[in-house]
């Protein structure tokens, strides 16, 4: 489904925990066959982050960004590894956006179960849990993931370190192939 979308805007909820405190936000998310990205960080815990803007192609090296505030006039290109655009638990966002999450988790050979279902907003969700296999971050000993039943859209994730949710996101609005502007992937 999400290889047949011309395009997808969402708003998305996160959590993070690293060693020492848990991290949230609200994202907006662009996303453009063949995948360029575009994150705009609506809210978050870490205030640097409030009002950012990051662009990027999908899997890719390099992210183009930036700042909210006053440190807005200014964009940058920046490294994926660089610490100005990697999560608290140092996850690259090329690792973690969608688009990336989809292919991921849809590659030959994972193991996968179905445990359960749910409702996100009112759409019919089924919870699928995956043992991963060359995960990026090799502490990941089981990820959870929200498959909408009628869309067949990811619309939740969670990953753990054994029994501990360590990250989360949900996709609490969708809008599948909207009319973008023509400056919609600008930073």
């Amino acid at each position: 489904a999400f290889q047949n979308l011309q395009s997808i805007q969402t708003m998305v909820s996160t959590m993070e925990k690293d060693s020492s405190t848990i991290g949230t936000g609200k994202i907006k998310f662009l996303f453009k066959q063949p995948s360029q990205v575009k994150i705009e960080v609506l809210q978050s815990t870490r205030s640097e982050q409030k009002g950012a803007k990051l662009g990027f192609q999908s899997g890719g090296n390099q992210v183009k960004a930036r700042a909210g505030g006053v440190l807005g006039i200014v964009s940058l290109t920046l490294s994926s590894t660089d610490s100005k655009v990697i999560s608290s638990r140092k996850y690259q966002v090329t690792q973690i956006d969608l688009a990336s999450t989809m292919k991921r988790i849809t590659r030959p050979g994972q193991q996968t179960k179905a445990i359960g279902k749910t409702q996100i907003g009112s759409d019919n969700v089924i919870i699928i849990e995956i043992i991963p296999q060359g995960h990026f971050d090799p502490k990941i000993t089981k990820e959870r993931i929200g498959i909408d039943m009628n869309t067949f859209m990811l619309r939740s994730q969670e990953m753990y370190e054994g029994d501990m949710m360590v990250y989360a996101m949900k996709v609490e609005q969708i809008t599948m192939n909207p009319p973008l502007a023509a400056n919609a992937f600008e930073i």
